[in-house]
């Protein structure tokens, strides 16, 4: 059973007007701070950790912030979300031991990606993306002119550039999504395991990419594209 300890709120005004990644960051800074005071008043690995529940599109966020009795606090952050009283009381220790070992894999893991995906980047000058049955988009290796999405300005991501491999004749019309996204040079930054060079199982199913043509644009651009 565990107790519930009331909501904290950031000590910070957030300007929604600022890019999603400015807003991020304080929130981050600020949870830092509040996990550091709050294991300065109490022992144990699982104090300032946390604990979600999924609610609507989000989840309700809570702190540990002591193990015995096990003690969680409300993080008033993002939409807000909170818990049912009952969830929150029948939450036992071994439920917040498996969810935060659960976590503690996950960012092991995409820390590991992390590190991979920068020695890619620094290997490569052009990589190709596997978007499904054959179908590649070759990229360039490019750095960020702007903060875009999950992308921050300075980094380097890819900019599709070309299609290659078994295109639908429908995708290679000059008015298609991926014609346009190809005039527009999108950039992405997409899981490791979808990269040709990056990846052992595709290089086992399909053929080299980085050996075909570029397939070229087919059709008139329409009034809408």
């Amino acid at each position: 059973m565990a107790k519930y300890a009331g909501s904290i709120h950031p000590d910070f005004k957030i300007d929604y007007s600022a890019p999603y990644q400015e807003q991020l960051e304080l929130e981050e800074k600020w949870l830092e701070k509040v996990k550091e005071g709050y294991r300065k008043l109490a022992k144990g690995d699982l104090i300032g950790e946390e604990v979600r529940f999924q609610i609507a599109d989000g989840y309700a966020r809570y702190m540990v912030i002591k193990q015995r009795p096990l003690t969680v606090v409300h993080l008033d952050v993002g939409d807000g979300y909170q818990a049912h009283g009952p969830t929150i009381h029948g939450l036992r220790l071994g439920d917040v031991e498996a969810q935060v070992e659960a976590d503690r894999r996950w960012k092991a893991y995409a820390e590991q990606q992390a590190r991979e995906y920068e020695k890619l980047l620094e290997d490569h000058s052009v990589l190709h993306y596997h978007d499904g049955f054959g179908q590649f988009i070759r990229c360039e290796v490019v750095v960020a002119e702007e903060d875009r999405d999950h992308i921050k300005k300075g980094d380097k991501c890819l900019k599709e550039t070309a299609l290659v491999g078994k295109w639908k004749p429908h995708d290679l019309r000059s008015d298609s999504y991926r014609m346009k996204c190809i005039r527009e040079g999108r950039v992405m930054l997409p899981n490791v395991s979808n990269i040709y060079e990056a990846s052992t199982d595709l290089q086992k199913k399909y053929p080299d990419p980085r050996q075909m043509k570029i397939l070229e644009p087919t059709g008139q651009l329409s009034l809408l594209g």
